[in-house]
């Protein structure tokens, strides 16, 4: 666990199969150095809060989650490669249309 800094944490809608199938999926590649806790209802979106207390949401919050371990590679794409960030959120929000299709598609293709 972290220690003399807060521990960034992720927020996410647990009555959603495709969020929770994910959290799952990350809890294993971030270890301790990230909490996870479930929305109070429903919510569009999932939200980091990195130890400053910056929050980010969408694909943006997801690409800084995942940088809390060795995959920070797409947010370095998020923030510098010309066109990534809005067919990053584009994505996000196509997922987020339809998350129980998003579910059914993920399931197909993870082992």
């Amino acid at each position: 666990m972290m220690s003399d800094m807060a521990v960034p944490v992720f927020r996410y809608d647990a009555a959603c199969a495709f969020c929770r199938l994910w959290v799952e999926r990350w809890k294993k590649t971030t270890e301790d150095r990230v909490l996870y806790q479930p929305f109070d209802g429903p919510r569009k979106s999932s939200e980091f809060t990195d130890e400053h207390g910056r929050v980010s949401q969408g694909a943006e919050g997801v690409f800084r989650l995942l940088a809390t371990s060795s995959r920070g590679r797409l947010l370095w794409w998020y923030k510098h490669v010309p066109f990534f960030r809005p067919l990053s959120e584009c994505g996000y929000r196509l997922v987020s249309s339809c998350r129980v299709c998003a579910y059914k598609i993920t399931k197909l293709f993870l082992p």
